[in-house]
């Protein structure tokens, strides 16, 4: 939308809060007249039919301002003069009037508004109880579905699919809130703007009562990057996993307003105490990357949470063929570690050393082979654990590994490719005691040097040198 399009929108809403000239849309006032028999209620195509006559009536307006030249004033007094009507009704609605006379006003602003920018604009000057509790029973009836309205086009996208039934399943969750598209009316669409800016509370409650996929798709569609506030004040986690997505495309898009990062932390501190935890970790943390709203926000969070939490977020890294991961936790836990002091951090290394040790480079994985020594997620951690080693014992650890490499051919194994994965995997665990001694010694390098080939021709050849990792 141009700017000059959204200063003129905010400014005939402005204005159209004040005394002057109000005349409802034709289309608008030869709906309400159908109300007389039926108040409660009338079908959503009806609300769409008055919403697409209200906006071909008055689009042509947008039109000049779209292309940078000014409003004619008899064009400019009309829009202004429909929009201090529709704002009349809505300050005057009671219940009594009826849902569908509500529905109609909603949909009558959302035709006349462009992008919702008008009705952000003036929301706060409608703030009444009576109106807020009208779009809150609205909408914990609106019908939103998928758009086309085909729901099987999407096996688990059925009208049932309850967002409390995702469980420890959120990739499924990811999936399908990356594919579902919601159909909704302007009139749900005013609502949703209009409850978040007079009282977020109640449309917090909508959200968790309804417990329902395309409403909450729909909410975050509609409040966009306020999603995730709201999102604090819901209690049902799924709907703060919905918000994660929003936040992370704020953050690639550099876009100005939020602090994203510090939203994130406050919803993953909400989340930490809860059984949910695990299954956002698998989802959200199993291959971090380092320029991730994410990676951003894990230090303060898991310098507020307890060890069990730690646990979790270690075991849910991918390590086999995770080199690419590694900078990423490394920046994650050298920033945690510099808020709880290395005295605490000591428990976090010990919970990377045992994964790691019990991993083992894939030791236990089928068709697992090593053709180089392998980097892995938890390349940092682990020479933090062995930095904390006492000189003595970190030069037994490494005589210990580099004898077994000088003399690994002397062991028995089935094939060459399994002589050559065990060499890689000394010289793997071996690359990382040196590194914890660099990093005992002072050495700024979170991670270990990159791994080459080795100088030796022979060694290239005879032990089949083949580094299959992306960077």
């Amino acid at each position: 939308m141009s700017e000059n399009l959204m200063k003129a929108v905010r400014r005939v809403f402005e204005s159209a809060c004040s005394d002057g000239s109000s005349v409802r849309p034709a289309a608008l006032e030869q709906f309400v007249a159908t109300l007389t028999d039926c108040p409660a209620e009338a079908p959503r195509a009806e609300f769409e039919n008055l919403a697409t006559a209200v906006w071909a009536e008055f689009s042509p307006l947008h039109q000049p301002l779209t292309l940078g030249r000014a409003l004619e004033a008899a064009s400019l007094e009309k829009w202004e003069s429909a929009v201090r009507a529709v704002i009349s009704d809505l300050r005057a609605w009671e219940p009594n009037h009826g849902l569908a006379s509500l529905a109609a006003l909603l949909a009558t602003i959302n035709a006349l508004d462009s992008c919702s920018t008008g009705l952000e604009a003036i929301a706060i000057q409608l703030k009444r109880d009576t109106l807020s509790e009208g779009l809150q029973t609205l909408l914990s009836n609106a019908e939103i579905g998928p758009w086309g309205g085909d729901k099987g086009r999407y096996p688990y996208a059925s009208g049932d699919f309850k967002l409390s039934s995702v469980d420890d399943n959120y990739d499924e969750l990811h999936r399908a809130s990356a594919h579902l598209m919601t159909a909704a009316g302007g009139e749900v669409w005013a609502a949703i703007v209009l409850l978040w800016r007079l009282d977020s509370r109640r449309l917090a409650k909508v959200v968790n009562d309804r417990d329902d996929v395309y409403f909450s798709l729909q909410v975050r569609l509609v409040l966009k990057d306020d999603a995730p506030k709201l999102a604090l004040e819901v209690p049902l986690v799924s709907f703060k996993f919905l918000a994660v997505d929003q936040l992370e495309e704020a953050h690639r898009c550099n876009r100005e307003g939020g602090n994203w990062s510090g939203l994130l932390e406050q919803i993953l501190i909400q989340v930490a105490p809860t059984s949910a935890w695990k299954g956002w970790m698998h989802a959200l943390v199993r291959s971090p990357d380092e320029q991730s709203l994410m990676a951003s926000a894990l230090p303060g969070v898991l310098a507020q949470v307890g060890e069990t939490n730690w646990e979790m977020f270690v075991e849910t890294l991918y390590l086999s063929y995770s080199k690419r991961s590694a900078a990423a936790v490394a920046s994650i836990l050298s920033k945690f570690a510099q808020l709880v002091g290395q005295e605490e951090a000591k428990r976090m290394w010990a919970i990377c050393f045992h994964r790691w040790a019990d991993w083992d480079y894939g030791r236990r994985e089928a068709q697992f082979s090593l053709f180089a020594p392998a980097a892995c997620a938890l390349d940092y951690p682990v020479a933090m654990h062995f930095s904390q080693l006492l000189p003595n014992e970190l030069d037994d650890e490494e005589a210990v590994l580099t004898r077994s490499v000088e003399r690994v051919e002397q062991q028995w194994f089935s094939t060459a490719t399994e002589l050559v994965s065990e060499r890689n995997r000394l010289l793997s665990r071996l690359r990382l005691i040196k590194h914890g001694r660099a990093l005992a010694a002072g050495t700024a390098d979170l991670l270990p040097p990159a791994i080459l080939p080795p100088e030796d021709a022979y060694a290239r050849v005879r032990y089949w040198y083949h580094d299959v990792q992306f960077n």
